[in-house]
């Protein structure tokens, strides 16, 4: 919890390292009322520890291997096809390009060229469907 600054109405959270710190920059998310909802539940008491600890390492967070494990292990147990983490930075990615443009997507995702965010967000029928509509 130490990393999310929660004034204001949207949260930001800004972890201490990540894979570009070696560079100078410094990775900020925003969190929005849907995902200050969903963190609510989880909240701990202790302004110094991890929102989700690791099952198996208390006073840990999960690592990235260990949380595609639980992903995993998960659908497993619920029946459903297996999907990867990573997945949903794709599947956002292409959201916010659909809904935002790419410039947003870019911005929110934290890269630095938008040929990163092309490659994360795919095109979509529905903008060149919007297009052909509106130009007749």
């Amino acid at each position: 919890m130490c990393y999310i600054d929660p004034t204001g109405t949207t949260w930001k959270y800004v972890p201490t390292t990540n894979k570009m710190v070696h560079k100078g920059k410094r990775r900020v998310a925003f969190l929005g009322p849907i995902a200050q909802a969903v963190l609510a539940d989880f909240m701990p008491i202790d302004p110094t520890a991890y929102v989700f600890e690791s099952p198996k390492k208390p006073g840990h967070s999960y690592t990235v291997r260990g949380y595609s494990l639980a992903v995993h292990r998960a659908c497993m147990n619920a029946g459903v096809d297996s999907w990867h983490p990573h997945q949903l930075r794709h599947s956002h990615a292409t959201l916010l390009r659909d809904k935002f443009g790419l410039e947003a997507a870019q911005a929110s995702l934290s890269h630095a060229r938008a040929q990163m965010t092309e490659h994360y967000a795919e095109k979509s029928d529905r903008q060149a469907a919007e297009v052909a509509r509106q130009i007749g």
